[in-house]
């Protein structure tokens, strides 16, 4: 049996719509500790502003990130994202897919950054692209406090600097995955430039309308000013523990930890006890002096600034001038110009 000009017509109309979902879809990649779960919570699933995030972050991960290479199944997983994202074109918001793993898994050496990139181009090769960045030695020390909040047990230099033994016979943190200029050159390659927005995330933190703004003016969203005005910026998610507390909650969950990878070895295993932890250490942190907090803090600061010295100095310049962005206003460490 032939087919029929009506079928056919049709076929070419959901091509087309398909297509039409692509070029409207945002992809948020990430970096980790840049507002990420902000922007997910309060941006990205806010109808009035003009997004939708019709994937849960659960299929996020068991579509695009957890298949092992071998294993990934490219047509089934377009095909279930195609059909989630067009529910948000069919009711005129533009689709986001919004997830900080997909710029790599940090306890993974960021090693599948760039097979994460190949499959969204695969899937989504003319969707527009939104990665935020932030100043390496503040991100690390985000980074690492986010380690210790979820059971980690390492020591600053253990975690940052881990042992030639280690280094061989698993993926521990790698401080080059902040090597910026690397991910986004190849996101660029990909889906081309004027289709990649880069943001800093500490215009995020100084003007967050105008970071917001950003973003709305590069998905072409034409939204009111009033709406923006009533975005909650200054709604804290993720609250990071201070210093001190980081240290004794270090040292605590050699002993009281969720069944986590990071902390096999613990004697007592309370499911769910790591979310009771960082409560009592956020309310230790409320009654505990500003001084006394700032004074733990700074010292952790140094530390990481003299691991890190000018290891970023290059990758940071060479970003700068990809992207016509001045960093070095941000506090990025850049090579300074020769006159």
């Amino acid at each position: 049996m032939g087919i029929t000009p009506r079928f056919i017509v049709c076929g070419i109309a959901i091509l087309k719509k398909l297509k039409l979902t692509m070029q409207n879809l945002l992809l948020h990649i990430g970096y980790h500790k840049t507002g990420t779960t902000w922007l997910q919570k309060f941006l990205f699933n806010n109808a009035a502003v003009g997004f939708s995030s019709p994937l849960t972050r659960k299929e996020i991960h068991q579509l695009l990130i957890l298949p092992h290479a071998l294993d990934f199944k490219l047509h089934d997983c377009r095909e279930h994202i195609h059909l989630a994202l067009q529910q948000a074109v069919d009711i005129g918001l533009m689709p986001v897919i919004s997830e900080e793993r997909l710029s790599g898994a940090l306890l993974g050496g960021s090693n599948d950054s760039k097979e994460m990139a190949d499959r969204l181009a695969k899937i989504c090769p003319t969707a527009k692209i939104l990665i935020v960045i932030r100043e390496q030695k503040s991100m690390l020390f985000s980074v690492y406090n986010q380690y210790i909040r979820v059971g980690g047990i390492n020591s600053l230099t253990d975690y940052m600097q881990p042992s030639p033994f280690v280094q061989a016979h698993s993926y521990p943190f790698n401080l080059d995955h902040f090597q910026y200029h690397r991910l986004i050159a190849y996101y660029i390659s990909l889906f081309s430039k004027p289709n990649v927005l880069v943001l800093p995330y500490e215009l995020f933190k100084a003007k967050p309308k105008d970071f917001i703004r950003e973003i709305i003016g590069f998905c072409e969203l034409k939204i009111e000013d009033k709406i923006l005005d009533n975005l909650p910026y200054t709604k804290p998610v993720n609250q990071s523990l201070s210093s001190i507390s980081l240290a004794i909650k270090r040292q605590l969950n050699r002993f009281i930890s969720d069944k986590h990878l990071l902390n096999q070895g613990a004697i007592f295993n309370i499911t769910g006890i790591q979310d009771r932890l960082i409560s009592a250490f956020n309310q230790l942190d409320s009654v505990m002096s500003q001084s006394f907090k700032t004074t733990f803090d700074k010292k952790l600061k140094k530390n990481i600034s003299e691991m890190v010295g000018e290891r970023y100095q290059r990758s940071n310049s060479l970003t700068a001038e990809m992207l016509n962005l001045d960093l070095a206003k941000y506090g990025y460490d850049v090579k300074k110009k020769e006159y």
